[in-house]
């Protein structure tokens, strides 16, 4: 179905949380320790930092979307589905819109050949909709770097929209030789990966940064409409720091009258027929 935008709301914030995982003695490329390993070393240190999500993050922040009762998205590679089906289906149970993360966090498409990627799409979307008993819609490349095929490939196999966009406030349509999909413009300003992570700043700041623009913007320009991302990694904020910040981060969206709080395949349905 084409949905319209809602009246009386101007921003549509979808919260999300990340459940990711990485190839075989591989772990997350940016990880809480200054000092990097050697070339040719594991480092082991990073892999465990990444199994936080399976052993303790996804059911933490799951805790929290239940907690507020939000029903968002979770951005599920691959590997986890194969690794943890059920803590999979947990999320999907939930309510909450499962999102394809490529099949594993270390391995972009832009560096994999078509044959390749169309395969590992294929095994990721036939496992999702084994788990879930959904078929997914909708796709976000690790690092949301797609390949110069991926968009096709996506159509070829019936998914609705790729959140591999940071060119716009709204969705658009993005023609491709095997028919349209809908880019999903992916915000990252409050999201605890640069936040927490690459810049290595509190927490409180990630609820700071949302405040501040939705106050000195967002709030005064109501003729604006702009989608935005509240973002969550399981092996990060799904530590009890972090998923402090993703809790008053709901508590202070939920209290804004102009916004209205979206799923992502409900927002790409603004300009391109799916249901989920």
């Amino acid at each position: 179905m084409i949905r319209k935008w809602p009246e009386k709301k101007h921003v549509a914030v979808l919260f999300d949380v990340m459940f990711e995982g990485w190839g075989a003695g591989a772990g997350p490329g940016m990880g809480p320790m200054g000092n990097p390993i050697k070339p040719g070393y594991q480092d082991t240190a990073n892999i465990g930092w990444g199994q936080y999500a399976i052993n303790n993050g996804i059911e933490r922040l799951l805790k929290v979307y239940e907690e507020e009762g939000i029903e968002g998205s979770v951005f599920v590679s691959g590997t986890i589905m194969e690794q943890c089906p059920a803590l999979v289906k947990k999320c999907s149970d939930a309510g909450h819109e499962i999102v394809l993360h490529g099949d594993l966090q270390d391995e972009l498409p832009i560096y994999l050949e078509e044959e390749a990627e169309h395969r590992k799409l294929e095994k990721c979307i036939s496992l999702m909709t084994e788990i879930t008993g959904k078929r997914p819609v909708g796709y976000g490349s690790p690092r949301f770097t797609d390949s110069l095929k991926t968009k096709e490939l996506l159509v070829k196999n019936g998914i609705k929209y790729s959140t591999d966009w940071l060119g716009s406030d709204l969705p658009i349509i993005h023609k491709t030789p095997a028919g349209d999909i809908c880019l999903l413009p992916f915000t990252v300003n409050v999201n605890d990966m640069p936040i927490s992570v690459r810049f290595g700043h509190p927490a409180q700041m990630y609820c700071d940064v949302l405040a501040h623009e939705f106050e000195n913007w967002f709030a005064a320009h109501p003729e604006e409409k702009i989608v935005v991302w509240v973002t969550a990694h399981a092996h990060v904020f799904g530590r009890p720091y972090g998923a402090a910040a993703f809790k008053e981060a709901m508590r202070y969206i939920k209290g804004l009258p102009y916004v209205w709080i979206a799923k992502p395949h409900e927002v790409a349905s603004l300009v391109i027929d799916v249901d989920y």
